[in-house]
């Protein structure tokens, strides 16, 4: 899955970014086939990667859930990142390891 955000004016935005995949089973949503461990890559217009994700808690636990968007599950893939004036891409796919055996919603 792909998703983009362009920022406009001229100041940076720190956006958060969420592959939820299995948190998306215990939420209200009650998907039935989602990604087991989403990973999250972020990108600007330029195919720079920017930062990537597989699990939130990992990396930026505390700063994801002061911003109030801390995932459910633990395998849930975020970014929280500072994101300058331009596109970026949030691309979610499963991890090389699993992609043969899972094909989930995310």
């Amino acid at each position: 899955m792909i998703a983009g955000t362009i920022i406009g004016g001229t100041a940076a935005e720190t956006l958060v970014f969420r592959g939820l995949g299995p948190s998306l089973a215990t939420d209200r949503l009650g998907i039935s086939d989602p990604l087991p461990n989403p990973m999250l890559q972020l990108v600007n217009s330029q195919g720079t990667t920017l930062f990537t994700n597989a699990d939130w808690q990992d990396t930026q636990a505390a700063e994801i859930t002061a911003a109030g968007l801390a995932p459910t599950n633990p395998l849930a893939a975020g970014i929280r990142q500072p994101c300058s004036r331009q596109l970026h891409r949030a691309l979610v796919r499963c991890p090389r390891s699993d992609r043969h055996r899972f094909a989930g919603n995310s």
